[in-house]
């Protein structure tokens, strides 16, 4: 796979805007080649037009010649090779050139400004998760010598690459001064007053850069390795430290601006007591025995968080459970972090590559040790690769009772495999879908079971009931797919666990299984009805009821077998729903009431399935069921929007926003065109509940359609610039694709008003008045599945705006 498509494929959806430009750099460089081919053929047009001329002004000195040693910065070096015959450099090959380093300069200052901000907002972070571990006494000693001292070596190890030819006993020199550094390091966090680490100040972009100086770190470094060959081994500790100190000095006062990382670990560990190294030739011990005259004090420990009381309660499970997803959803946040690094280098590394190698020139090097390495943070990230062990040592320390290996599997991403059986599957079970539905046609026209009769109803409410929920399995399945492949972050819009969920394939195996149960069921009963049972008599021993109420309970057992993968999401979403004035609104229990709000007839099912089991099935000559009861069936398809309208006023009440208390009159309306039709099924001869209904459903189709374009998919907002009524911000390529949903979502809206009022549909029989509400129900779940893609699709630009990657988890106060 090219670099750019992976870029693309690899890249975080919200953080896409700060990647690194590689397309855009690439057609700068093919800019650069056309320049130097055009000004190639207007040299060798002027050679033939003045050929004395071109001789007696042509260079001396070989293209290589022109070519400029590049020291931190990179020169525009393919302009040598093009040098015209009559003299100066061509004009628009240096803006050319100009314009690509511009550009990778601005994309370095970008992508580093980025970095810095987030891992400013993940320090933040980290102490909130520390402070409220320390609470719950899950954190009672914490020790962050190793894990700061595995940080300080691995950013001062970085100089021996810096300082490439040095000699073995410079190596070893320069080992020392790590060590040393660790060690201080280490001393001034055991005699710190708090159990957090603190971040120690980066060197500044423009650090000894100015008056052709060498990173102060790197001076600090060569002037430790030069004393250190010159004294004698017992007194080299103190000498090093000694230069280290005067060399940070002496650099910080030639750019006072500038914050060492050295220097800062040298003030601060002589704030926390440590002995003094003035440079003298004594030893540590001489100076330990010097400075020994007063009272002494005992060495600091690391410090530990008190326990409350000896007798202390147990802490709550649910604030230790949310506490344990806040860390793993800030050590994914530090995750997509350090790939966001890695990408961003590679980036860089790739595109100087394509840049040499058309050019012939050797600025990938300099680039990187003038540029990366001196100017950004994001490039070493040490910092980040510090903050990432640390988090790793507390969530074991905390959860896992120091044991690592077991944290590690909590915390860390699952690697993505190939579903290959899982295609495998639902490609079986899809092939067995269509031959028992070719078998269930050709039965049914065949022998004519289903001609209309009334005691086919239950069976058909109790299958529709089930129907209904496996289309809108399979139209979830096809939203997934769409968003996977488009960049659109639905794991964390549904807040599912990016650890433990569900995929687009499983959603397709889990809908073709139940369709092939669907279907099963389904022709059983009609074969089952029908008079020719020669091979298959023995369906006869069951009534052929029975067989739709064994589907139902084998349906409902799978769907709970289903959510054991993703931890009973959707169960708990439905629970949220249920007590809606009780629970916390959030975008997914919002979500999946409006998914309910299309799924409104299967409450009308239900009631009749429930009621036909348990009282007319039992008591054939004394059927109630038969009798429809309008107004009961008309509010219980009027649940959903009850549910809807009861978050609506709750938002409004929380935020004192007056846009959700807006859309809870959209609900309002629906409720409103669902008792019409319920009172006009109760007095049909009544034509005032007739006029009230359409009024009402007119208004209604209305208003939820202007609804969904502006506010839920954001559309109809450009009037006067392209693209004309959609969005800035498309994350499908064709834009002729909005524009047909536009027009079919509206199409599809017409239909979804006898939904929820199916009482309305007349001039049919009963059983006729039942297979076309199946059919309009069908229709509105696909509209449903559709206006999912749109509305997620908007969702997510609104977190990339945020720049939001993982959950925010409201911790319960200890």
């Amino acid at each position: 796979m090219r670099f750019g498509k992976r870029l693309d494929f690899s890249a975080v959806p919200q953080w896409r805007r700060k990647y690194i430009t590689y397309k855009r750099l690439k057609k700068r460089i093919g800019r650069i080649q056309k320049a130097i081919v055009r000004e190639s053929h207007n040299r060798a047009a002027q050679a033939q037009a003045f050929p004395q001329d071109a001789t007696a002004r042509a260079p001396t000195s070989s293209p290589a010649e022109h070519a400029q040693p590049l020291h931190g910065e990179p020169q525009p070096a393919a302009i040598a090779d093009v040098q015209p015959a009559i003299g100066t450099p061509v004009q628009s090959l240096l803006v050319e050139e100009r314009g690509f380093w511009d550009d990778m300069e601005a994309n370095m200052v970008c992508i580093d400004q980025f970095y810095k901000d987030r891992l400013e907002i993940a320090e933040r972070d980290k102490e909130k998760l520390l402070k409220r571990a320390a609470e719950l006494d899950l954190v009672s000693e914490f020790r962050p010598e190793k894990i700061r001292e595995n940080a300080v070596v691995s950013e001062l190890s970085r100089l021996s690459v810096d300082l490439g030819g040095l000699r073995p006993p410079q190596r070893v020199s320069l080992e020392m001064v790590v060590k040393t550094q660790a060690k201080a390091t280490n001393a001034m966090f055991a005699s710190s007053h708090t159990a957090t680490v603190p971040v120690l100040p980066q060197p500044d972009e423009d650090s000894g850069e100015k008056q052709g100086a060498p990173a102060t770190t790197e001076i600090a470094a060569i002037s430790a390795i030069e004393i250190t060959t010159e004294t004698p081994a017992e007194n080299s500790e103190s000498s090093v430290l000694s230069v280290i100190t005067e060399s940070a000095e002496n650099a910080e006062t030639r750019n006072t601006e500038t914050p060492l990382i050295l220097d800062s670990i040298m003030l601060q560990a002589e704030d926390s007591g440590l002995p003094q190294h003035s440079g003298s030739s004594e030893s540590p011990a001489t100076q330990k025995q010097s400075t020994s005259c007063g009272p002494q004090q005992e060495p600091a420990k690391p410090q530990q968080v008190p326990r409350r009381t000896r007798r202390r309660a147990r802490p709550k499970r649910r604030q230790v459970r949310e506490l344990r997803e806040a860390f793993c959803e800030y050590y994914r946040g530090l995750f997509l972090l350090q790939r966001y690094c890695a990408l961003n280098t590679e980036g860089f590394r790739k595109i100087l590559k394509k840049y040499d190698k058309k050019f012939a020139t050797h600025t990938r090097d300099a680039f990187f040790r003038g540029k990366l390495e001196l100017k950004t943070q994001f490039y070493a990230n040490w910092e980040l690769n510090s903050l990432t062990e640390e988090t790793e040592y507390l969530f074991s320390e905390a959860f896992a009772r120091g044991n690592r290996h077991e944290a590690m599997k909590q915390l860390r991403l699952p690697e993505e495999e190939e579903p290959q059986w899982l295609t495998f599957r639902v490609g079986l079970f899809f092939g067995v879908s269509v031959v028992l539905f070719a078998v269930l046609v050709y039965w049914v026209f065949t022998t004519n079971v289903l001609g209309g009769d009334a005691g086919d109803i239950p069976a058909l409410h109790a299958y529709r009931m089930v129907g209904l929920v496996i289309l809108l399995a399979w139209m979830w399945g096809a939203d997934m797919y769409f968003w996977t492949h488009n960049k659109i972050d639905h794991v964390l819009i549904f807040g599912f666990d990016p650890r433990c969920h569900h995929t687009y394939h499983a959603m397709f195996e889990g809908a073709a299984c139940l369709t092939v149960a669907w279907l099963f069921f389904f022709l059983t009963y009609v074969i089952a009805k029908s008079d020719d049972l020669s091979p298959l008599h023995f369906l006869r021993m069951l009534d052929p009821h029975l067989y739709a109420l064994i589907f139902v309970g084998v349906s409902l057992a799978f769907l709970l077998l289903f959510q054991i993968r993703s931890q009973f999401w959707l169960l708990r979403t439905l629970l949220l729903i249920v007590f809606t004035p009780l629970s916390p609104n959030s975008f997914k229990a919002n979500f999946m009431c409006d998914q309910l709000n299309s799924l409104s007839i299967i409450f009308y099912d239900a009631e009749s399935t429930a009621c036909y089991f348990m009282h007319d099935y039992w008591h054939p000559g004394n059927c109630v069921c038969s009798h429809f009861q309008y107004i009961i069936r008309a509010c219980l398809a009027s649940t959903p929007s009850v549910w809807r309208l009861m978050q609506n006023v709750k938002q409004t009440c929380k935020s004192h926003d007056k846009w959700p208390l807006v859309n809870a009159g959209k609900y309002l309306s629906n409720i409103l065109v669902s008792l019409c039709a319920g009172l006009h099924g109760t007095f049909p001869a009544n034509p005032f509940f007739t006029v009230a209904w359409c009024i009402l459903a007119l208004l209604s189709t209305t208003y939820n359609y202007s609804w969904d374009l502006y506010f839920d998919w954001g559309m109809m907002r450009n009037f006067r610039r392209k693209p004309f009524l959609l969005r800035d911000t498309l994350m499908f390529r064709r834009q002729w694709v909005y524009y047909i949903v536009m027009l079919v979502n509206l199409l599809m809206r017409l239909g979804w008003v006898f939904t929820i009022s199916p009482t309305t549909i007349g001039f049919f029989s009963p059983f006729q008045k039942e297979v076309l509400g199946s059919v309009l129900a069908c229709i509105e779940i696909m509209r449903r599945g559709m206006w999912n893609v749109y509305r997620v699709e908007n969702e997510h630009i609104n977190n990339c705006d945020k720049y939001r990657v993982t959950h925010d988890i409201e911790l319960v106060a200890a």
